[in-house]
């Protein structure tokens, strides 16, 4: 439930210039496409704390450094009466401490469960990156981005559609608009932020491997593993290797998190973890948020029952799809075998 208005982008635009000091937060283990569209509401409308308190993931951090972008992962100063939660689950706020009584804003592009409240809010789930939503709120108020905000916002939405595999027109034509502002290629944004996978990752990984069990379904292979950290780059190895969805979790004193990805087979048959993520938190509690293919669950519980219903509730899904697309063919046959 969201207690405040939703915004169009240019109510959203004369809000955030309304002078109110503010601090922009985000997300645990911010990605490029957050600290782009953090970077770019700061510098378009003078909104100077960003406020990163769990950190950026690896990409993101070296995307920081070429750009020389400041975060603090200080709560902000009793001075800051505004929160602008960037690309981030309204599911995920309740894990933010020291908000207090300040004013929440939200701009994201996420399914998400949970209650919260917010003053103002853009949540465009159809949006495959939230630096595009950004773009389209500063081009409606007539300004222009910086050219490293606009670098930096193209690379945001290059990592968050997967190099545009998930794109569309709209991001493309925004992509476009942001490059006529910036100074590099394309070429050579990605190339600044090209690093090589640290050797705790790698093993993650292969540990992972080693972990996994599959099932299938409808010619579907449905994998789950564990891991103790980096269940990102788990599950993206795992459909890599030709999972169709994969489900990784790990679990710290009874809290369980289950990170899910699918691949394009399962993209095309619209499976949804955001759906199938909520029926798993119905029946054990907790959160979940994120994208159609890509997306996480927070509960408790023990790991192992909270994958295998995962696996179950994936398997019911690609069955009940089967069978639904075998009797569309029999009565496009006039019921004939």
């Amino acid at each position: 439930m969201i207690n405040g208005s939703a915004c169009s982008a240019s109510s959203m635009a004369e809000l955030l210039a309304d002078g109110t000091p503010s601090a922009i937060a985000l997300h645990p283990g911010a990605d490029v496409d957050c600290l782009a569209s953090a970077y770019a509401l700061s510098s378009t409308f003078g909104i100077d704390y960003l406020w990163a308190p769990f950190g950026m993931d690896r990409i993101a951090s070296a995307a920081a450094e070429n750009y020389g972008v400041q975060t603090s992962a200080e709560t902000p100063p009793p001075a800051i009466r505004r929160i602008v939660f960037v690309d981030t689950s309204g599911s995920r706020i309740a894990e933010y401490t020291g908000i207090g009584d300040r004013e929440i804003f939200i701009i994201d592009h996420h399914q998400s469960s949970g209650d919260f409240g917010a003053r103002a809010y853009i949540i465009d789930p159809a949006a495959p990156s939230c630096s595009e939503i950004i773009v389209e709120i500063i081009e409606e108020c007539g300004l222009t981005a910086s050219c490293k905000a606009a670098e930096l916002l193209v690379l945001g939405m290059l990592y968050d559609t997967g190099r545009f595999r998930r794109g569309t027109a709209k991001t493309l034509r925004k992509c476009a608009s942001m490059l006529e502002i910036a100074e590099a290629g394309l070429g050579e944004l990605v190339a600044r932020t090209e690093i090589v996978r640290e050797s705790a990752e790698q093993t993650a990984i292969l540990k992972g491997m080693q972990r996994m069990v599959f099932r299938t379904a409808g010619g579907y292979m449905v994998c789950c593993s564990h891991t103790s950290a980096y269940e990102s780059s788990v599950a993206s190895a795992l459909i890599g290797a030709g999972c169709d969805v994969a489900f990784v979790a790990s679990s710290s004193e009874g809290a369980v998190r289950v990170t899910g990805r699918t691949g394009e087979r399962a993209a095309r048959a619209s499976i949804n973890l955001v759906t199938l993520f909520g029926r798993i938190a119905s029946g054990f509690g907790g959160t979940c948020g994120g994208h159609a293919g890509a997306a996480g669950l927070n509960t408790e519980g023990d790991m192992e029952s909270v994958l295998n219903s995962c696996a179950a509730e994936c398997l019911e899904y690609i069955g009940a799809s089967a069978a639904r697309a075998s009797e569309n063919a029999h009565a496009r046959r006039g019921g004939r075998f």
